[in-house]
Parts: C-alpha cells; structure tokens; sequence
C-alpha cells in the first residue's frame, strides 16, 4: 500500500501521480489489500 511509496523517498507528489495513473490504468486496486 502506501508505506511502499513512503518508503521510497519524499517524492509524494510524484508518487502521487504515478500511484493515480496505476489506479486509473487498473493496475492497483484500492481496498483489495491493505
């Protein structure tokens, strides 16, 4: 979930961004795994 993204730096805009375009593109789907 997030943690993996907040691990990875203090890029959250960028990762944001990224982690919109995954949901959008259905690669992530929200409330499946938490």
């Amino acid at each position: 979930g997030f943690s993996v993204f907040a691990g990875v730096g203090e890029r959250t805009r960028e990762g944001n961004d990224l982690y919109r375009e995954m949901i959008e593109s259905g690669v992530i789907k929200l409330g499946d795994k938490q």
